[in-house]
């Protein structure tokens, strides 16, 4: 495998982003008009936020992590929470690290910013990715389990408790 270059979003990013996520969401697809209004317009976004993963040009891996910038309501920024709405990799790239590497980053921002928790696909105002999240917490305990990634509660149909990732050491250290 060629070499992966890590980094957070760029202006440009976009098309890349909404294809892979197209390609690995099936269930979820999303419109580059869809992702600006509800990523990169979204009042709480920051480009270190949004890690990606390239192999040579093509965008292999994607994770976005978000905190507070501006409170749902009142004044409540929620100082010690963080949100990894979403995150995918590329079918050909898994099992590789890939993952691994873009949440490391995603949790490093996010314990940057003073979040000792990070809730996983639990980001209000816009929730993504409903099914298909749950279909991959199910199928990634093994993701999970060695990075002391633990739910809350055990993933279930949407209807459902929203599961919700502590991170234990990661955001500790």
């Amino acid at each position: 495998m060629t070499d992966v270059v890590y980094r957070h979003y760029c202006g440009g990013d976009e098309r890349a982003i909404v294809q892979l996520w197209n390609e690995c969401l099936r269930v979820d697809p999303i419109t580059t008009d869809r992702f600006q209004k509800t990523v990169l317009l979204d009042a709480n976004f920051d480009p270190e936020g949004l890690r990606l993963a390239f192999c040579g040009d093509d965008l292999i891996g994607a994770v976005f992590a978000v905190r507070r910038l501006l409170p749902m309501m009142g004044t409540d920024l929620e100082p010690n929470t963080g949100w990894i709405p979403w995150f995918f990799i590329a079918e050909e790239h898994r099992r590789q690290a890939v993952g691994a590497k873009l949440m490391e980053a995603a949790l490093a921002f996010l314990s940057s910013h003073g979040r000792t928790e990070a809730i996983f696909s639990g980001y209000a105002p816009i929730i993504f990715c409903r099914e298909s999240m749950n279909i991959r917490i199910r199928k990634g305990t093994a993701f999970y389990a060695p990075k002391d990634l633990r739910s809350r509660n055990p993933p279930y149909p949407w209807t459902r408790s929203l599961s919700v990732i502590r991170c234990l050491r990661a955001l500790r250290s």
